[in-house]
């Protein structure tokens, strides 16, 4: 987990905030080691760092990879080795700071961070529960069992 922190304060500060650059992106990939997968529909590729991610689509981790993305809210997401999540919707106008976020973590470790929507807009999931936050840092592991645990680092 440690590894994971580091790779998400390196890449937050390195990488300048994304725009969705193609009709159905909503965000970018800004880290990947070892592969990561995103599959949409019967569409699968292999991510690299720069790649546009699209809403809908299951981002996977291989048992040796992790993976960094920054949607276009400025929100950031990592996950760790061998986890699963999916990018449920994205409906963000940048005008008003307000939109319609969720992710849903399906498997494994992750981080996410808050962007610049405002903070009723983001609904994050696990198996069993819904998270809403307000201004917040968190680390999530969620089990094969469908259990998860969270490590609220800020906010709310």
């Amino acid at each position: 987990m440690r590894q994971l922190s580091l790779l998400v304060c390196a890449a937050a500060l390195a990488a300048p905030a994304a725009q969705a650059a193609t009709p159905g992106e909503i965000g970018t990939t800004v880290a990947v080691v070892n592969l990561v997968t995103a599959e949409l529909s019967t569409e699968r590729r292999n991510l690299a760092t720069g790649d546009g991610v699209r809403q809908n689509e299951v981002i996977e981790a291989a048992p040796q990879a992790r993976s960094e993305f920054r949607l276009a809210d400025d929100t950031k997401l990592a996950l760790g080795p061998g986890a699963r999540l999916v990018l449920d919707k994205f409906v963000y106008d940048p005008d008003k700071k307000a939109g319609n976020i969720a992710v849903d973590l399906a498997k494994g470790a992750f981080r996410f961070m808050t962007g610049v929507a405002s903070k009723p807009s983001y609904v994050v999931r696990v198996p069993n529960a819904s998270i809403t936050v307000r201004g917040t840092i968190f680390d999530v592991f969620v089990q094969d069992s469908g259990a998860a645990w969270l490590l609220l680092h800020e906010g709310g």
